[in-house]
């Protein structure tokens, strides 16, 4: 039906350096001399898991992607896939071997260096029932990489991916978060418990996580790109929508996000904050059990598509912060194809009517709440 075209973040303009770093475990002399090295993040809730391979919850992604990278990421701003730990990739003519080339140089938070055996160990891990470290759920693996049969080494800085079919999205899915490389040392090391110790490769490492309060991330000196421009980035759980608006008003969170529609005016209007409506993947969308009458007739949904209006829903409920869903897939990703919505009650009438002609019973009523 529609799509949430945004995601409400403010940024407090006043101040970068809105953190109690004496709770972090800093002097006040750290406090002064750091000023401006620090950003706070104000968000609803805590991270699940920082293992990669595990949570689906935004909150742990957001940190993981700090933390964690991938063989390939997207450029920033597009659906285009660059090198991130994988600096060149190849398929074959059959497009079932993929073959990926590892940057060099790379280090892992604990000193240990990236290489093919890392991948391998990352990927085989989640693959692999029999795997030494193959324990409890990895939630996308079955929806997202079950076409993966095997991960092997070629040497040292080169790994090789075999799949069961030709499949258009692999390479965009090997820039998501639970497909992260991980420390094999650091998992052998804390086994279930490396989602509360998490080594990655990334501009990031954890320095501290108070559940249910906050994560502190400090700048990882030894990373392979360029330095972070920040010492640390904490995230700092406020539940309350309005507390969050608050506390970047006072300068206790330099970000605040999911901020109420209702503030939005207020936010606008504040010469201290900027709103950023940055582009979401998020759906809402009307479901119709195909499996039972009358919906099992392809008429009736169309019918139903056609007979609802969206750009009131879309204007009213989301007060202009979506966009009405023309396919499946949001603008924002590779896969989607624009089409034309329409809104045609005309239309509609003739199909139920075409459908009632042929013995589908529509003797119900349906009310639809937004």
């Amino acid at each position: 039906m529609s799509r949430l075209r945004t995601a409400l973040v403010v940024v407090g303009l006043a101040s970068l350096a809105a953190c109690d770093l004496d709770r972090l475990g800093a002097s006040k002399d750290d406090q002064r001399g750091r000023e401006r090295q620090v950003i706070v993040v104000g968000r609803p809730s805590d991270a699940i898991s920082l293992d990669p391979a595990r949570p689906t919850d935004n909150e742990s992604a957001e940190v993981l992607e700090q933390v964690f990278e991938t063989l390939v990421r997207y450029h920033p701003g597009t659906t285009n896939v660059e090198p991130a730990l994988a600096t060149s990739w190849e398929s074959d003519a059959s497009g079932l071997v993929w073959t990926f080339h590892l940057r060099e140089g790379v280090r892992f938070h604990d000193g240990t260096s990236l290489d093919a055996d890392a991948v391998v160990f990352s990927f085989e891990r989640q693959r692999d029932p029999a795997h030494r470290y193959h324990t409890g759920r990895f939630n996308y693996w079955e929806n997202n990489f079950r076409n993966i049969l095997k991960v092997e080494k070629v040497d040292d800085l080169t790994v090789r991916f075999h799949i069961a079919s030709r499949y258009a999205p692999f390479l965009a899915n090997m820039t998501m978060f639970p497909v992260s490389i991980v420390s094999p040392r650091a998992v052998a090391q804390w086994g279930d418990a490396f989602a509360e110790h998490p080594v990655g490769t990334g501009p990031f490492v954890l320095e501290r996580w108070d559940r249910g309060e906050r994560i502190v991330l400090g700048r990882f000196k030894g990373y392979w790109g360029p330095q972070a421009s920040i010492e640390r980035l904490v995230f700092e759980v406020v539940p309350d929508a309005r507390q969050r608006l608050i506390d970047l008003e006072s300068g206790a969170v330099d970000l605040a996000v999911a901020i109420l529609p209702e503030e939005l005016q207020f936010v606008d209007l504040h010469p201290g904050l900027t709103l950023y409506r940055p582009p979401t993947n998020n759906v809402t969308y009307l479901a119709m059990n195909c499996l039972k009458p009358p919906f099992d007739d392809v008429r009736v949904r169309r019918a139903v598509n056609l007979a609802i209006n969206k750009q009131p829903i879309v204007r009213l409920s989301y007060q202009g912060l979506a966009i009405p869903a023309e396919s499946p897939l949001p603008p924002t990703q590779w896969g989607h194809v624009a089409a034309a919505g329409r809104y045609a009650p005309n239309e509609a009438r003739a199909l139920l009517a075409q459908a009632a002609a042929d013995k589908v019973k529509l003797d119900r009523t349906y009310t639809l709440y937004v």
